[in-house]
This record gives structure tokens, C-alpha cells and sequence, in this order.
């Protein structure tokens, strides 16, 4: 832990910069840090880094020039953390010192960014004080160096800062200076972050991704504001518009890196509710803040560009206070966290639908399977199940991390979030044998009871999610429709299931004594489907239906009786079209064995004979 010995005053550096978690090794994760500009992001590439590192340590960090690498090996972690904090934090006080500046050139409340800047300017002094202190008492003569060149440059940008923040306006020449003497800190800063980067590699430290990377999103934030400033005050605008094309697509790759892991950087994929939900609330903010930046390239009236500003100040700021959040949470999410009461009644139903939609689509892409094995148009048939098997994948990834487009939460308990990822992974391999056997032809009895067992257990799992999502939704909102939800959404799930079913027993030589769980599933669907009209008690429900203890209130809507009377009529016509489907076979041997025990008796010959004789003599 890297104590703070004077208070910060600003509101980034208390959560962003307050405790360090225990160094988690691992050495591709420290392997791009050390390399700071070649970016291994290949296993080949990351195997040619990981080569390059061994050469080094073999030649000796004595090898190197600087006397402060000379002995790496000897510096603790917990100090080359502090260094590297303190170094970010001083990156986070120049961007806000920069970004208040602005505004109040702007003139968007200046009073209040007038003095967020001499805050912020502040903060850096000390910071840079105590950055200086440890690395005067370190053992890195090149760092402590680059510390007092930035000193002089520091000093030029503060009297430029205060000098002109009461003067500034938009077209003044003082921005283009402010710009260019920003841009000398933040590389100054990012030469001395990178010198302990490599000190810290060489040392055989390994940063903790799960502490580095969440700043660096921070950071981003605060980095894109103040460019989005300098386009509006329209400083090096065509420059600033590209690097935020830039700069956006970074950000959302490395958010996606933060939820679902990334094997070069080390950064492990994210399980834990808390923070799947804080990271759900940064999703819903950057689209707005994203949605702000595609406006700077448009031609803009003098209100427009205030009010864009406005709206700039107030966006990037949420987005960094949840960004602020979720940074903490990724090294400190204990699941305290009441995540249930943040869901509204809306995502509740989109969560259970969305549950049960897989459901649907991987019964849909059995279905199809099966289908294909049988020897239906083969052509159409891996089209569908293409695109089912990639909208299956998109569906389960929304119950698995939420969803801002489709108002899907991110799991509401741990125990949800832990099976959905449980299916999360069965899904991949199911999904990738699916295809291999499509393409090996592997239509064996054993491999097809196989695969249909697999199937199965999808299925079981993901309908313990949609029980556990109503509870969760009743435990939090008693008034919710949850079961309702639940029973009426499991429907579709349950006729795919059907279909699939049918074409499974067909596949056989026989339908005798392989159609249980055909009739289980038709008899779920059809009690589920009187559950839905007529309603039950929490006393009446028989202890096999879906969620006994739970009632569910009586159908009395005309439009929608009517609809499900539609449902029971087209259940019925393709519950007997499969009957038949699965049956045929059966019959048609049945028949066969008829006629040909038949056409060996000498009395059906004799009588087909003269059936012959009289029809030849009708027709003459």
C-alpha cells in the first residue's frame, strides 16, 4: 500500500490512487508494459517479446546505460507501484487543470472552472513533490533526472495557466500555446511512466492488470475531453478529430478487454456482479459521451456549440465518476452491492426474455442440426445454422454482461452470473463440435445421443437462470409479472425443444420407446399454456410446475385469450404434423410386413387375380 501523506483535493485521485492490491503474476500482462511501443498482439508476437525479455536479463540490466537499472532487481513492488500512481496521477491532474482552462475560455461556468483549475494546479505541486522526494531516495538515476527536467516545464505551464485563465477566449493565440505546453507535460509524464514501466519488468515486477488498466480507461476519458475542447475552441482541429477517431476506438477495446478478459495483457475476463454492473452503467454513459463526439465534425451555431460544450462538461464527468467506480470495484468488489435494486422493472423482463430467447435459439440450432443430418437442403440448412448459432452466441453474451442496447442487466446475483457463465463456456464447445461433425459426417447412433444429451443440459441450466432471474426479480419487486414473464417466454423455447425432439426419435430405427421426452415437453407446454389462461395460487400449482410457491394471476384480456386460442390451435396441427413425422417410419414398416406376409397367401392372390380379370373387363 503507497500511503498519501497531504490530502487530494480533487475527485479523481482518492478512488483511483488510494490502495494497491497484492501484484498478480503474470508474464504476458508485465511483457507489454515493459515494451512500451511494440505491441504484441499475437501469441507468435507476444513468444518473439517474451524472447527479447530473456535476451535481455541473459545480457544483464548492467548492460543497459543508466546507472539506475543497474541493479532493478532490488526495488520493491509496492514502490514501483507508488512511482507509477503518482506519475498517472499527475497525468489526470494536467488533464482537468487543462480541460478548466478551456471551459472557461469557453466561457461554460467559468466561476466554478476557474477554480477546478487552481485546485487541480494544486494537487500537481504536491504531487510532484512527493514524486520528486521518492525518487530522490530511489536507487534510478535517469528517472530522478527526468523528474527535475519536468520541473522547468511545469513551472512555464503553471504561470501560463494563471496568467491567462482570466483572459482566454475562444480564438485567442494563448490556446495554441496551452496546447503545445500540455502536450510537453503529458510526454514528459509519459517518458517517466514508461521509465518504470521497464524498471519494473526488469525487476521482475509484474504490475497488476486489474489495477492498470481500469486508470488507463480513466484516463482516456479525461484525454478525450480536453481534445474534444481544443476541436470546439477549434486549436489543430483536423489533428484533434482524427486522434479521437483514434482515441474512441481504443477506449471501447480495452472496455471490452476489461469485461471479457484479454489473454496478452493479462487482464482476467470479469465474473463479479458489482462490477459487472458498474461496468453496465459506464456501457450506458459512453454512448451518450460517444454519441457528443460525432457531433464535434458538424457545422454548429453559436447555441449549438454552447450547448454541446455543456453537455461535454456534464457527460465526461459522469463518465468518469463511474469510471472512477468501477476502477475501485475491480480491486475491492467484495459482492456487497445491492445490484437487484438497480434494475427496473422493464430490464427484469428484457433479462427473462433474454434468457429464454437462447433457450430458443440453441433448441433452434439442434433443431437444424438434426435437420441436416436427416438430409434436408443442405445448403439452406448451414445457412440457418450459421446465423442461429452467431445469434445464439449474441443473445447468451447479453444475460452474460448486459446489454445497453437491448435494456438487458447485467446479472442480478452472483449465482446467476456464475451459471450463466458456466453455459457460457458449455455454449462454445457445443457449438464449435456441432460444426466439426457436421463436416466429418459424424451421424453415429452414439455420437448423435451424445450431442442430443449436451443439448439438453444447455437447456436444464438456462432454465435454472430463468427461475433464479424471477426470484431475484420477486425478491426485489414483489408487484413484477416475473412468473408470468417466465412462463409465457419458455413457451417458444419449449415448441423449438419439441421440434428437435421429434426429429431426434425420427433419426432412429424406431419410434417405440424413445418418445419420453417428447411427450414431457408437449405436456410442460401444454400445461404451462392453462397455467397462462387460467391462472393459479401459490397453494394450487403441482409441485412439478415451474415455480410451485409462486401464483400467477387469471387471463382476462379479450385480445390476448383470443391470441392464445390461436396458439392451442397451431400447437395442436404441429404436435400431430411431428407425431406423424416421428411415426412414419413405424408405419411404413408395419406396412410392409403386411403386405408382404399377405402376398404369400394363395387366397389374396387368387382374389387380386379376378379383381384384375374384371377390371379388364369393365374397361373393354
Amino acid at each position: 500500500e503507497v500511503a498519501t501523506h497531504s490530502p487530494i483535493p480533487t475527485r479523481s485521485a482518492a478512488i483511483l490512487f488510494g490502495k494497491l492490491p497484492p501484484v498478480l503474476r503474470d508474464p504476458e500482462g508485465h511483457l507489454i508494459q515493459m515494451m512500451s511501443g511494440l505491441q504484441c498482439r499475437s501469441r507468435a508476437l507476444a513468444g518473439c517479446c517474451w524472447a527479447i525479455l530473456l535476451a535481455w536479463n541473459v545480457v544483464g540490466a548492467s548492460a543497459l546505460p543508466g546507472r539506475g537499472l543497474a541493479e532493478p532487481r532490488r526495488a520493491a513492488t509496492s514502490e514501483v507501484m507508488g512511482m507509477i500512481d503518482k506519475v498517472e496521477e499527475l497525468k489526470m491532474y494536467q488533464y482537468e487543470m487543462a480541460e478548466a482552462f478551456l471551459l472557461a475560455a469557453h466561457g461554460t461556468h467559468a466561476a466554478q472552472n476557474k477554480a477546478d483549475m487552481a485546485i487541480a494546479i494544486g494537487a500537481f505541486d504536491v504531487a510532484l513533490a512527493e514524486l520528486s522526494a521518492s525518487t530522490s531516495s530511489g536507487s534510478d538515476a535517469d528517472a530522478q533526472q527526468q523528474v527535475e527536467d519536468l520541473k522547468p516545464s511545469w513551472a512555464t505551464y503553471k504561470a501560463l495557466l494563471e496568467g491567462n485563465v482570466d483572459m482566454a477566449t475562444p480564438g485567442s493565440a494563448v490556446l495554441s500555446t496551452v496546447e503545445a505546453q500540455s502536450e510537453l507535460i503529458l510526454k514528459a509524464l509519459a517518458n517517466i511512466r514508461d521509465r518504470y514501466f521497464a524498471h519494473a519488468s526488469l525487476s521482475g515486477i509484474e504490475l497488476p492488470p486489474a489495477h492498470v488498466y481500469p486508470i488507463k480507461q480513466r484516463l482516456a476519458i479525461e484525454k478525450m475531453t480536453q481534445q474534444a475542447l481544443f476541436v470546439i475552441l477549434d486549436v489543430r482541429r483536423a489533428h484533434y478529430l482524427k486522434q479521437l477517431v483514434s482515441a474512441e476506438h481504443s477506449f471501447e477495446a480495452l472496455h471490452r478487454s476489461l469485461l471479457w478478459g484479454d489473454w496478452v495483457t493479462g487482464i482476467p475476463e470479469l465474473t463479479s456482479v458489482c462490477t459487472l454492473h458498474a461496468m453496465l452503467k459506464v456501457s450506458k454513459t459512453w454512448s451518450d459521451y460517444e454519441h457528443l463526439l460525432r457531433q464535434l465534425s458538424h457545422p454548429r451555431t453559436l447555441a449549438e456549440s454552447n450547448a454541446l460544450v455543456a453537455d461535454l462538461e456534464d457527460t465526461s464527468k459522469l463518465l468518469a465518476d463511474e469510471m472512477e467506480e468501477a476502477a475501485w470495484l475491480f480491486e475491492h468488489d467484495d459482492g456487497s452491492c445491492n445490484a437487484p435494486a438497480t434494475i427496473s422493472a422493464t430490464a427484469w423482463s428484457n433479462g427473462i426474455a433474454e434468457a429464454n430467447n437462447f433457450r430458443s435459439l440453441a433448441q433452434s440450432a439442434s433443431r437444424v442440426y438434426f435437420q441436416l443430418v436427416k438430409g434436408f437442403d443442405a445448403d439452406l440448412g448451414s445457412a440457418e445454422l450459421s446465423r442461429t448459432l452467431v445469434d445464439a452466441a449474441a443473445s447468451l453474451s447479453k444475460c452474460l454482461k448486459g446489454s445497453v442496447e437491448s435494456d438487458v442487466p447485467a446479472p442480478p446475483t452472483q449465482e446467476i452470473a456464475d451459471l450463466v457463465g458456466k453455459v457460457w463456456e458449455a455454449w462454445q464447445d457445443f457449438a464449435k463440435e456441432m460444426q466439426e461433425r457436421l463436416a466429418a459426417d459424424d451421424n453415429s447412433p452414439a455420437t448423435l445421443a451424445s450431442f442430443n444429451a449436451t443439448s439438453s443440459l444447455l437447456d436444464d441450466d438456462m432454465d435454472q437462470v430463468g427461475e433464479q432471474y424471477v426470484i431475484a426479480a420477486l425478491a426485489a419487486q414483489p408487484s413484477l409479472r416475473s412468473t408470468v414473464w417466465q412462463l409465457s417466454q419458455r413457451q417458444l423455447a419449449l415448441l423449438q425443444e419439441l421440434s428437435k425432439e421429434a426429429l431426434v426419435v425420427g433419426l432412429g430405427d424406431t419410434a417405440q420407446g424413445k418418445t419420453a421426452r417428447f411427450e414431457e415437453v408437449a405436456s410442460i407446454f401444454e400445461a404451462s399454456h392453462w397455467e397462462l389462461l387460467k391462472g393459479r395460487d401459490a397453494s394450487s400449482a403441482p409441485a412439478s410446475a415451474l415455480l410451485p410457491g409462486q401464483p400467477a394471476p387469471r387471463t382476462t384480456d379479450a385480445c390476448t385469450l383470443t391470441s392464445m386460442a390461436g396458439v392451442l390451435s397451431s400447437y395442436s396441427t404441429l404436435r400431430s404434423t411431428l407425431h406423424q413425422m416421428y411415426s412414419s417410419k413405424d408405419f411404413l414398416t408395419a406396412h410392409k410386413s403386411y403386405i408382404t406376409t399377405e402376398a404369400a397367401s394363395p387366397m389374396l392372390v387368387d382374389a387380386m387375380l379376378a379383381f384384375k380379370k374384371g377390371w379388364d373387363s369393365f374397361r373393354s
